[in-house]
């Protein structure tokens, strides 16, 4: 936690340097309010406080013109020469007398620049710093200014009043605009400057169904290895050729050698895997170099997806946590009352999950939650069916209780139980950011061979589960249909 507040502060810190550089580019959309002037001019430019007219000196009979701040970078090269009648008139005329008003404006304005620096930019940071975590939070904007007053209450040595927050309700998000130009800028930095680099996509649907192409970098940074998140770019197809074009366009935008690309990771979907015209072939056409890799995490979900369909009972699993997930999450009082039976029966309150063969870890979630809750999630239920048997949810509360009250659907929870825990371990050794292949190559081995003995011996979870029922003929003190019978998951 605490390193990643101290993270959170080096960005902060980093992107407020950029705002408040000499270039003053992206700070100038961020004027002060209630500017003090503290600082006069004399204190910005001591070495021309005197220096506000066209002093001259007449040397040897020429008329030479002391550098000015005024004129010095106007007068032509040429001769040194000037005629004093030229040099008065000049200095009487309306031009030269408008000069110098604009220079004597120009240092007070200098002047009021560095006070308000030295008196609002700490401010300034604190604003930065609280847009950045509330964007980091998924907290609206308009929570912006209620987080300032909270931080006022609490005493915060930035902040007395509101007297120069911004109080705009469009400041909070041109804040986080400008932020994420500057990190998406750093990021760029880091990659172009990766002797090699690791390319990583995948497409997806923004909120509005807009097609988008993901994209990540692997990079090798002060001698680490980290990720980067490249570009999130709009795309109106997901063809083959559109994918390819779309990374060598980026590629040449932020000018990158494409030859020191060294990988490219994706899904298994043919538009990337294809072996004639898919993307990573394409790529490899550029640079035989490129090893192409289908995501190890996704082939292991996959796998074991199609594995289980050769077992037509876990499909019927499948369904039933499906069932049970819908069940619950889309009523807040059925939620509520198993809150409640959790509570009561001292289990850990959680949530139904949804298993997915596309979410690597769901079914593990949502067979650990079912398995957690069970004794909840049946009289839950049985309390659904006593309240309302004709209803909608009655019945549907019916059929989940005729499948779930069965020793093949508990030994089967618990089977999956076991198999999924391992199974994760190895997907989660996959995720990791660096990866050790000789590890892996362990953890694969002593995962297949725990597997393997699940078939002569019960793996604990299914068999403290057979125990609990030989003795007490119920789970989780819940009487099962087919007690006794060890009744066939295939």
């Amino acid at each position: 936690m605490a390193d990643r507040a101290e993270g959170q502060h080096d960005r902060i810190n980093t992107i407020f340097n950029y705002f408040t550089a000499g270039s003053g580019t992206h700070h100038g959309q961020f004027g002060v309010q209630n500017e003090k002037q503290a600082v006069t001019p004399e204190d910005v430019y001591p070495e021309q406080a005197d220096a506000v007219d066209f002093n001259h000196k007449l040397v040897e009979g020429q008329v030479v013109a002391s550098e000015t701040e005024v004129c010095e970078h106007h007068v032509t090269t040429g001769t040194s020469n000037y005629q004093r009648s030229a040099l008065t008139r000049h200095m009487n005329s309306d031009d030269h007398v408008l000069a110098k008003k604009t220079v004597t404006q120009q240092r007070f304005m200098a002047a009021a620049k560095v006070t308000v620096q030295k008196q609002y930019m700490p401010m300034l940071e604190s604003q930065l710093r609280t847009a950045a975590w509330m964007a980091e939070q998924n907290i609206a904007n308009n929570k912006f200014l209620p987080l300032i007053d909270l931080q006022i209450a609490n005493g915060s040595s930035h902040f007395t009043d509101r007297k120069g927050i911004y109080t705009n309700h469009q400041a909070p998000a041109t804040m986080q605009e400008y932020m994420a130009k500057v990190l998406k800028e750093m990021a760029i930095v880091r990659i172009k400057d990766s002797p090699f680099l690791g390319i990583m996509v995948d497409e997806s649907l923004d909120i509005a169904t807009n097609k988008k192409l993901i994209m990540f970098c692997k990079i090798i940074h002060n001698g680490k290895i980290q990720i980067e998140f490249a570009a999130n770019i709009s795309i109106h197809d997901g063809k083959a050729d559109t994918v390819y074009n779309c990374i060598v366009e980026w590629l040449q935008e932020i000018g990158y050698n494409i030859n020191k690309v060294s990988g490219f990771g994706s899904d298994g979907a043919s538009v990337m895997t294809g072996r004639l015209t898919g993307v990573g072939v394409r790529l490899k056409a550029l640079n035989p170099k490129i090893v192409h890799i289908w995501c190890a995490a996704h082939r292991l979900a996959l796998v074991s997806y199609w594995a289980s369909k050769r077992i037509p009972y876990l499909h019927s699993i499948n369904e039933i946590l499906i069932a049970i997930y819908n069940f619950y999450n889309y009523s807040a009082p059925r939620y509520v009352k198993i809150k409640e039976l959790q509570a009561l029966l001292g289990k850990k309150v959680k949530r139904f999950k949804r298993p997915s063969q596309i979410r690597w870890l769901s079914m593990s979630d949502a067979v650990d939650a079912c398995y957690e809750s069970y004794s909840a999630l049946v009289l839950g239920l049985e309390h659904e069916v006593a309240s309302s048997p004709n209803s909608e949810g009655g019945n549907k509360a019916k059929g989940i209780l005729k499948k779930i009250k069965t020793f093949k659907f508990i030994a089967a929870l618990c089977l999956l139980k076991d198999i999924l825990k391992n199974l994760d371990q190895v997907s989660k050794t996959f995720q990791k950011n660096v990866l050790d292949i000789h590890q892996l190559k362990t953890v694969i081995k002593a995962t297949r061979n725990l597997i393997n003995s699940y078939r002569d011996n019960d793996p604990p979870t299914l068999s403290t589960c057979i125990q609990m029922i030989d003795e007490n003929e119920e789970f989780q003190g819940i009487p099962l249909v087919c007690k006794t019978a060890w009744c066939c998951i295939v």
